[in-house]
């Protein structure tokens, strides 16, 4: 496993989340409310970015700072950058891209892990449906884990050309695991098929 979370606001005056992929830390601030003191919420992220390069040894271009808000509708999938910065990590047999700088979110859900891994297991020679797919992350588990056929839905063309690229890397059949650009709801409700998981 190269991706995983070291913290998740364990301390509640220390309200980040702390990820490693490979040799690279995201440090994601989930931002303080109006009520908290903004030159304290400051000193707390200036320590605990501290402490953090210093119990890894980072240098400053290993640790990505961002920033989590609450967001609604389209703001939460656009953009931050345009780095076109993605780089692969292993979890299990399954090899996954991920952006740490252009998207708010990497193209991997690290919290997620175990049901991937509980799906790869279960899909084996079942069919499988992942609906807001994102970036196919359990369809390639399922594959890896011998589904025998999938789709995978998602409304994002991001998101679905970056599963073709997760795909891909992991070998997985375009003729037997399936990616839709589409709407969910509607998908599903025109959709006959029966899927097994």
């Amino acid at each position: 496993i190269e991706a995983y979370r070291v913290y998740d606001a364990d301390m509640p005056e220390y309200a980040f989340a702390l990820d490693c992929y490979k040799d690279k830390y995201q440090l994601t601030e989930y931002i303080a409310p109006k009520t908290v003191d903004k030159f304290a919420a400051y000193q707390r992220r200036q320590q605990f970015e501290s402490a953090v390069k210093k119990v890894f040894n980072l240098n400053a271009g290993q640790l990505i700072y961002k920033e989590r808000r609450q967001q609604k509708g389209k703001s939460q999938y656009e953009k931050i950058n345009d780095s076109q910065h993605f780089f692969t990590v292993k979890e299990g047999d399954a090899q996954l891209l991920v952006n740490l700088y252009d998207y708010l979110d990497t193209g991997l859900f690290l919290d997620h892990r175990p049901l991937r891994k509980m799906l790869g297991k279960m899909a084996a020679g079942k069919s499988f449906l992942n609906l807001f797919s994102y970036t196919s992350a359990a369809t390639v588990h399922a594959a890896l884990g011998g589904a025998k056929y999938s789709v995978s839905v998602d409304m994002s063309n991001t998101y679905i050309e970056w599963s073709e690229n997760n795909f891909k890397k992991n070998r997985i059949d375009s003729k037997n695991h399936v990616l839709i650009r589409d709407n969910c709801l509607e998908w599903l409700a025109r959709c006959r098929e029966k899927y097994d998981v």
